[in-house]
């Protein structure tokens, strides 16, 4: 959380402007964000920083790759005129999507926002989006964000790989509109109707 840091006023009162005054200078980037990467409870050892996304294929190209190098530089020397030596830059490559509801009622894939729950469970919450993680010692792995509370009854403080699979639509919510949808059926004696 970025509350307790002085980024969080000055970047609302001039600071944002400056920093995207200096970003618009160049092409092809899609996000520009202010954020910790880290965990609360020890978010000192997470310092915020601006993080800014480019196309992919951005930072290979050498001239590109520069003139990011440069603008990030840029923007740590208006940091340090800020007083706000301790906020680190980051320029990384990513695609941003447009989020938006499927055609088809049901998808295996659900949607950010959609809620999520572990098979049998009590708790459930919304899907985040998702995120692809790649490192070059493994292959690319895409996940899906939500909640600690959506895994709660799995111990999540093991440092052991879990594979854990979440259901989409949450099952209790798909029991209850199956219930509703027999009640409609048979209150209006519709025919050739499944309800179950």
């Amino acid at each position: 959380m970025l509350n307790d840091h002085a980024i969080v006023l000055q970047w609302s009162t001039g600071l944002r402007e400056k920093a995207l005054a200096e970003i618009r200078r160049l092409d092809n980037w899609r996000a520009v964000e202010v954020l910790r990467r880290g965990f609360v409870e020890r978010a000192s050892e997470a310092p915020p920083q601006i993080l800014i996304t480019v196309d992919k294929g951005t930072l290979t190209v050498p001239n590109q790759k520069q003139a990011w190098l440069e603008l990030a530089d840029t923007l740590r020397g208006l940091l340090v005129e800020e007083n706000l030596a301790d906020v680190g830059v980051e320029v990384t490559e990513g695609e941003i999507w447009r989020l938006v509801r499927s055609k088809q009622p049901y998808s295996l894939y659900p949607a950010p926002g959609a809620s999520i729950s572990l098979a049998k469970s009590t708790s459930s919450g919304s899907l985040g989006g998702y995120l692809e993680i790649s490192r070059k010692s493994m292959e690319s792995k895409t996940v899906g964000l939500t909640c600690h509370h959506v895994l709660s009854e799995t111990d999540c403080t093991t440092t052991q790989s879990l594979a854990i699979s979440a259901l989409y639509p949450w099952l209790t919510q798909l029991s209850i509109f199956l219930k509703w949808y027999s009640r409609v059926v048979s209150q209006f004696g519709i025919e050739g109707v499944p309800t179950e």
